[in-house]
C-alpha cells in the first residue's frame, strides 16, 4: 500500500509563531510542552494543509500573528516506495485577502488541494460527538467524505447553495413562485448528497462497530444513518437512505408534509443538513443511558474508523492527528489508540505529559519539546 508522510512543516507568522520549522517522524511523532504554548498551532496548520480546512473554524485573521500583515504555513510530503516524490503544500494568508493555497509554488484551489495528502484529526471535543448536537455528527463524515470524494465536495457546496437561497426566499416571504424551483433542486441535490453520507456512514459505522468490540472487549455498539426525513413528524416513504430514488422521494413527501412548520420557522426543515447518526452501546440509547466512558470509547472508535476507510478507499494511510487526548482518557484506552495508530499511519500526538505513553511507545517515537520559547 502506498503510503505518503509528511516530512516537515514550516510556519511563518502564523498564529503564535513568528518562525518555526518541525521534522516529523515517519512513524509517530510526540510533542510535548504546557497549555498555550502552540501544539494545537501545529495540528491546525497540518489540516488546513491537507483538508484546507480547520477544526478551530478560524477566520484569516485569526491565523495570522498579532502585529504581522501576512503569514504562511507550508509542508513537504513525499510518497513512493523510496520516497522519491515529494511535493509542498502552502498556503499563503494576508489580512484583507484570500487565503492562497500552492501545490509546488503553483497556485491551486482548495478543491484541487483536498484529498492530496489525507488526514484524520481527533480534538477533545470529538469525545463529546456522541451527546454532542448533529451538527457534530454530519461535520465529521462530511470531512471524510470531501476528501475521499470531490464529487461528494460538490454536492456538498451545491446543496449549501441551495439551502441558503430556498431559507431566504422563505424568509422573504416570496414562496409563491420561487419555491417549487428550489424544492425540485433541493429534492435532486439532497437526494444525491444523503444518498452518498448514508453509504459513507455504513461504511464507517462497521469498522467502528468492530473496533469498539475490541476496545471493549465484551460490549456490542451499532452505530445508524437517521435521515432528515426519519426525524421528523411525519408521513414519508423511509425505506433505504443509501438508494438515491428512495432518498429523493423521501425529502419530496417531508417537505410537502412540512409546509405548514416551514412557514412558521422560515426555514427549511428537511434536508441533508438535519441527517443524523444514532449510537446504540448494548441496545441502548448511547446519549442518554451509556456512560462517559462508553461514550468516549463510541467516539474513540468512530475515529479510527475514519482511518481504515480512508486507507480502504484511497489506498494509502492518512496522516492521524491526536490533539491533547490523553489527559482525556484512561490508561487502558490511551494504550489502545496509541497502538492501533501508530502502527497503521503516520501519527502526530501533543500533550502535556509525556507519562502518558510506556516506555515501549516513548523509544519508538520521535519526541519535540515545546515552551513558550517554542522549540
Amino acid at each position: 500500500m502506498q503510503r505518503t508522510t509528511v516530512e516537515q512543516l514550516s510556519l511563518r507568522g502564523f498564529r503564535n509563531y513568528g518562525s518555526f520549522d518541525i521534522a516529523l517522524s515517519s512513524g509517530l511523532t510526540i510533542i510535548c510542552g504546557p497549555n498555550a504554548v502552540g501544539k494545537t498551532t501545529i495540528v491546525e496548520a497540518l489540516q488546513v494543509l491537507t483538508t484546507t480546512r480547520s477544526f478551530r473554524r478560524p477566520s484569516t485573521e485569526d491565523m495570522i500573528k498579532t502585529g504581522e500583515p501576512r503569514a504562511s504555513a507550508a509542508m513537504v510530503s513525499s510518497s513512493g516506495e523510496a520516497a522519491s516524490r515529494r511535493s509542498e503544500t502552502r498556503l499563503l494568508l494576508e489580512r484583507g485577502g484570500p487565503r492562497v493555497f500552492q501545490v509546488d509554488r503553483n497556485p491551486r484551489r482548495p478543491a484541487d488541494v483536498i484529498g492530496k495528502n489525507t488526514s484524520v484529526v481527533f480534538t477533545p471535543d470529538d469525545l463529546f460527538m456522541v451527546k454532542g448536537p448533529s451538527e457534530s455528527r454530519r461535520s465529521t463524515v462530511d470531512e471524510i467524505g470531501d476528501q475521499l470524494s470531490k464529487n461528494y465536495a460538490s454536492m456538498r457546496r451545491e446543496y449549501a447553495r441551495v439551502l441558503r437561497s430556498r431559507n431566504r426566499v422563505l424568509k422573504d416571504g416570496d414562496s409563491d413562485n420561487l419555491l417549487p424551483v428550489l424544492d425540485e433542486q433541493l429534492i435532486s441535490v439532497g437526494g444525491k448528497l444523503s444518498a452518498a453520507r448514508a453509504r459513507l456512514v455504513d461504511r464507517l459505522s462497521g469498522e467502528a462497530c468492530r473496533i469498539y468490540g475490541d476496545l471493549s472487549g465484551r460490549e456490542t455498539m451499532t452505530a445508524r444513518f437517521v435521515p432528515s426525513w426519519e426525524r421528523t413528524d411525519t408521513r414519508t416513504l423511509g425505506g433505504d437512505a443509501c438508494d438515491e430514488e428512495v432518498a429523493r422521494d423521501s425529502i419530496a413527501s417531508a417537505l410537502a408534509a412540512t409546509r405548514a412548520e416551514e412557514a412558521a420557522r422560515t426555514a427549511t426543515v428537511v434536508g441533508p443538513h438535519r441527517d443524523d447518526i444514532r449510537f446504540l452501546v448494548g441496545g441502548e440509547e448511547a446519549r442518554s443511558h451509556a456512560s462517559q466512558g462508553q461514550q468516549r470509547t463510541a467516539a474513540l472508535s468512530w475515529k479510527l474508523a475514519e482511518v481504515e476507510v480512508m486507507r480502504g478507499v484511497s489506498g494509502k494511510a492518512p496522516l492521524v492527528m491526536l490533539d491533547d487526548v490523553m489527559s482525556e482518557l484512561d490508561a487502558d484506552r490511551r494504550t489502545a489508540l496509541t497502538g492501533i495508530v501508530a502502527r497503521t499511519a503516520q501519527t502526530v500526538i501533543t500533550t502535556t505529559n509525556l507519562q502518558y505513553f510506556d516506555e515501549e511507545t516513548l523509544g519508538q517515537a520521535a519526541i519535540v519539546e515545546i515552551d513558550h520559547g517554542h522549540t
